[in-house]
């Protein structure tokens, strides 16, 4: 799973406990909070179990926790509904679910700017999930068998219909989706956030948690489903996934706290862009400061922290834009790491194997991996007087994501050199080869592994 949260360079990754007996103070109270006037006002020196924070901190939590799983089991099996329910061809099939998650990572764009310039997190949230919720239906709508429900009366939709269903409602999908992504963690910390930073840290911590549970049961469970009972059972579970996810988001709606939208940081980093372009920059320590003309101190319309907030940015950005590639390569295990393991024997004793269920593997890997670089790897190379930073962890995680495409065309190399039967996929039958799946587990282990090392980076 992707991480959504970044770890600071010298605080672990987990914390030994959910909840620290945390209190505040009225000092330590963040400016422009609001919260409902039906919830408790004074919080000043109580720990959080006595606020009802920890209730709104689950509910975020459950919600999280019910839309990764909503969205993991879509996308899992996403390659093998497009082949064998609307008949598209594999290359075709692999086209939909890269366009479906590109456009999942680029609408937290929008969604954040929604919630920072004309709302607020929750009702982003909230009108997001409804938007998810009926793109959910439609995809359910696309999987149905209607002579099964209904009886050999009523005549199945025709692929055409299927089709327009389906990509409407991955459509729907990728804005709710979107819309979620990008405003969830941060409302989720917005409820501790005046507790200090040690408990936006634990926050963030199970958030991730959360996240790679709901993914590990939708890349195990609702995968087995789709592929070996049926994709309109299989795509029941996430509608009704959502459905949960907006009922917890309700709960504790009386006691979150709220912050009303403050202007958009994205409009305002492109003002001072603008600005420091198009005006004369001064000359300080014999050299231009292009930035400097846009400060409030040298005739700008800008406070300082935020043109330095600017700066840092952009010089970080050559380190995104190289982080791309290992997304590239994380991509694969839906597409080209699934097409391969449709044509590898899936047998498991009298059952068959899952293909999404490999990405399971990744899954666990990061939930494993997590623990040991908490508290061993990164504790030991600080006391030895070498302690890993970011970069040199991102370039480890570089090199593991490269030994799993190694491992990968390996495999495909063994995998072509014995092909020797039909195997039936969901409702496709594919010319396999005598080779087991299980021997993908590797490369999606590395996989994972890595993105314990780059993501959380």
């Amino acid at each position: 799973m992707q991480v959504d949260a970044a770890s600071s360079e010298d605080s672990p990754l987990l914390k030994k406990k959910f909840v620290k007996s945390l209190t505040i103070s009225d000092d330590d109270k963040s400016e422009g909070l609001e919260r409902d006037p039906t919830s408790i006002e004074d919080l000043s020196g109580r720990d959080i179990f006595g606020t009802g924070r920890l209730l709104v901190v689950l509910c975020v939590l459950l919600v999280e926790l019910c839309e990764r799983l909503a969205y993991y089991s879509v996308s899992s099996n996403l390659v093998l509904f497009c082949t064998s329910l609307l008949h598209l061809t594999s290359t075709q099939a692999t086209t939909v679910s890269l366009v479906f998650t590109g456009t999942v990572y680029i609408i937290p764009i929008v969604g954040g700017y929604i919630a920072d310039a004309w709302s607020n997190r929750f009702n982003v949230i909230y009108g997001s999930g409804l938007i998810y919720l009926c793109g959910l239906f439609l995809l359910l709508c696309a999987a149905q068998q209607y002579s099964d429900l209904f009886g050999s009366d009523v005549a199945d939709p025709s692929v055409e219909f299927r089709r327009v269903s389906y990509i409407g409602g991955l459509c729907l999908v990728a804005v709710g989706t979107g819309g979620i992504k990008s405003n969830v963690g941060p409302f989720g910390a917005q409820q501790v956030e005046d507790m200090g930073a040690d408990a936006v840290q634990v926050f963030f911590n199970w958030f991730y948690w959360f996240v790679n549970a709901g993914g590990l049961v939708a890349f195990t469970g609702i995968a087995y489903v789709e592929q070996n009972i049926s994709f309109s059972v299989g795509y029941l579970v996430p509608f009704v996934a959502m459905l949960l996810s907006l009922i917890f988001l309700n709960v504790g709606r009386t006691r979150y706290i709220y912050r009303d939208a403050q202007g958009s940081i994205l409009v305002t980093s492109l003002r001072i862009c603008g600005e420091a372009c198009c005006k004369q920059s001064p000359f300080l320590d014999g050299r231009r400061q292009v930035f400097d003309s846009a400060r409030r101190e040298y005739g700008g319309s800008f406070e300082s922290h935020l043109v330095d907030g600017v700066i840092t940015v952009i010089k970080i950005l050559p380190i995104f834009a190289f982080i791309i590639m290992f997304w590239v390569i994380y991509s694969q295990m839906q597409t080209t790491y699934f097409i391969q393991g449709e044509r590898m024997d899936l047998a498991l004793g009298s059952g068959q194997i899952p293909v999404a269920m490999l990405n399971g593997i990744n899954t666990i890997a990061v939930m494993l991996v997590i623990p040991l670089l908490d508290r061993l790897l990164y504790p030991f190379c600080k006391r030895i007087g070498h302690p890993l930073t970011h970069l040199q962890r991102i370039g480890i995680g570089f090199v593991l994501v490269a030994i799993s495409v190694f491992v990968a065309g390996g495999v495909e190399i063994v995998r072509k050199r014995h092909l020797g039967f039909e195997q039936k996929v969901g409702d496709e039958v594919f010319y396999s080869a005598n080779v087991s799946v299980l021997w993908q587990v590797p490369q999606f282990f590395f996989v994972g592994a890595g993105e314990a090392f780059t993501s959380i980076s």
